[in-house]
């Protein structure tokens, strides 16, 4: 950002959707993985009441077994990383979202003003001082 440049609402939405996605994220993760230990659990009980196992199927079993836990793996460190920061707007700050909208609303207002600033003079000083000029050079 330049030196001289204002911080404006799109940073401030920027910040506002960074915040929702970390908690929509956080939420979504943890039910993903409450979805694949269900899962889980499906296919070690596969395992256990298989009548027979040919290779095949114990191939394709060991890919799926595998593939499932590399998901299960990848929900596990994202949410290792993400559920600290999502815990603690969770719990410290609520309503920051809600909070994060009323000021951008506000935000955009002001901006609004500042686009559309126009001055209105309050004393006569600007229109004597043409009437003195014009009186100078007549």
């Amino acid at each position: 950002m330049a030196e001289n440049e204002i911080l404006g609402s799109k940073e401030i939405e920027q910040l506002r959707d960074a915040i929702a996605h970390i908690l929509k994220t956080s939420s979504m993760d943890k039910e993903e993985l409450v979805y694949k230990e269900k899962e889980l659990q499906d296919l070690l009980h596969e395992i256990e009441f298989a009548d027979s196992c040919d290779g095949n199927y114990f191939e394709d079993f060991i890919v799926r077994l595998q593939q499932h836990r590399r998901e299960r793996r990848k929900l596990k460190d994202e949410l290792f990383i993400i559920e600290p920061v999502a815990e603690l707007l969770r719990e410290k700050y609520p309503n920051l979202i809600n909070d994060l909208n009323k000021a951008l609303g506000r935000c955009r207002k002001g901006e609004e003003t500042i686009q559309n600033r126009t001055y209105t003079p309050r004393t006569n000083i600007f229109k004597q001082l043409l009437e003195d000029d014009v009186k100078k050079e007549a």
